[in-house]
């Protein structure tokens, strides 16, 4: 079931020229998009993502690289023209997942071969943080991480010891905080962390396994759960802040999704607005930024990027007729996003206040999660038999 959301989302992705040879071809991940909801002093958002592939693979620590990407100076055989530079962090990568960013390091996960890994955001030796040697279990598979500048909070599912988990990002030992409502820890980028406290998409233990949000406070303590709408669908991103928790949800085979929240001073989930296939999610001041993907057995290049003013109102298209869009990130002034394109995947970016959409890389394999920092942009490259990658690309080359 975790790959189900995945998959679902590659049929709103171009797939057409140069990215079908290339993905197809090459057996890796297809063109994908997605989102992560990092805290602390990352300025990341929430999101899903998609492959055309499901395989696995032992290992996947592959060095890392600093060699150049594939920016281009203009477009070529139809591909878009590109003003970024991207840069290969680490190769070599089994389906990485869970993208998150400190000061100094990068953090992802490889999808099935049970390690969190970190690298140098200029690249370097890759260093294995939890291994082997901290499994617990033989399935111990991450699913989504985050981080608050003093620890990294992950989620995995493992037979019988699934759980939430955190350790110093300076490196430790584990420590599990709680294993409530790990069975809808399904889908990667369901984790957030604001004010002191982590949340997390769940199922509540009833016998009705009502869909939840659930907390609990950064060091540990009581989970609290936030019952949502409706026991339908699928919780895909998550984004706290002082006002509330912004959340997507997704319904498998039906355009029934839609952007809600939970209000910070209680009073039960509410929704923003209905969304086809709301597979990202960033939040400001005034605006919540989601990725609508393609409708339920709509044309192509139909799906868009889109806001709604979190006190309620009509809905914006930002960027319509795109044939795939997914992780949203934002900063002061930009929302960045990841689009499907003749290429592959491509990473663009637009002024929040309006302006043309400039695109910094384009031909990536699925990018899964996208965090930032003040100058860069990073995310995972989603692609089977270990030809993934973290990259990153300057916000303005």
């Amino acid at each position: 079931m975790r790959l189900l959301l995945a998959l679902a989302t590659l049929t709103t992705l171009s797939l057409t020229g140069c990215d079908l040879k290339q993905d197809l071809g090459g057996g890796s991940g297809g063109s994908s998009t997605s989102s992560t909801g990092e805290g602390g002093a990352t300025s990341t958002a929430e999101a899903t993502s998609t492959a055309n592939a499901t395989g696995s693979g032992t290992g996947g620590t592959g060095g890392g690289s600093s060699a150049a990407g594939t920016g281009g100076e203009g477009g070529m055989n139809g591909c878009p023209a590109v003003i970024g530079n991207p840069i290969e962090l680490a190769s070599n990568q089994g389906l990485p997942v869970g993208i998150t960013v400190d000061a100094n390091s990068v953090y992802w996960t490889p999808m099935f071969d049970e390690v969190l890994l970190k690298v140098g955001k200029n690249g370097g030796a890759i260093t294995e943080l939890v291994g082997n040697d901290m499994k617990f279990m033989s399935t111990w598979q991450v699913e989504s991480m985050t981080n608050d500048g003093a620890y990294l909070y992950w989620n995995t599912v493992a037979l019988g010891n699934g759980g939430i988990w955190r350790m110093p990002l300076s490196g430790g030992v584990p420590v599990k905080l709680t294993d409530a409502g790990i069975e809808a820890t399904d889908f990667p980028q369901t984790l957030g962390v604001h004010g002191g406290i982590l949340y997390w998409a769940g199922f509540s233990t009833d016998i009705n396994k009502k869909k939840m949000i659930f907390s609990i406070p950064v060091g540990g303590g009581t989970v609290t759960e936030h019952p949502l709408l409706d026991s339908l669908g699928y919780i895909s991103a998550i984004a706290p802040d002082a006002t509330g928790v912004y959340f997507t949800v997704y319904q498998s085979g039906s355009s029934d999704g839609y952007v809600g929240y939970l209000p910070a001073g209680g009073g039960g989930a509410k929704k923003l607005t209905a969304a086809s296939l709301p597979v990202g999610l960033a939040v400001d001041e005034t605006y919540v930024y989601f990725g609508d993907a393609l409708p339920f057995m709509a044309p192509p290049d139909s799906a868009a990027l889109r806001r709604v003013p979190k006190a309620g109102g009509p809905v914006e298209t930002l960027v319509p007729g795109l044939s795939g869009v997914g992780s949203v990130v934002l900063d002061d002034v930009n929302v960045y996003f990841a689009a499907g394109g003749p290429c592959g995947a491509t990473i663009r970016s637009m002024p929040k206040a309006g302006g043309p959409v400039v695109v910094l890389a384009n031909q990536q394999k699925g990018p899964l999660g996208l965090a930032a920092d003040a100058g860069f942009l990073y995310w995972t490259n989603f692609a089977s038999n270990h030809n993934g990658s973290v990259m990153k690309v300057a916000k303005m080359p």
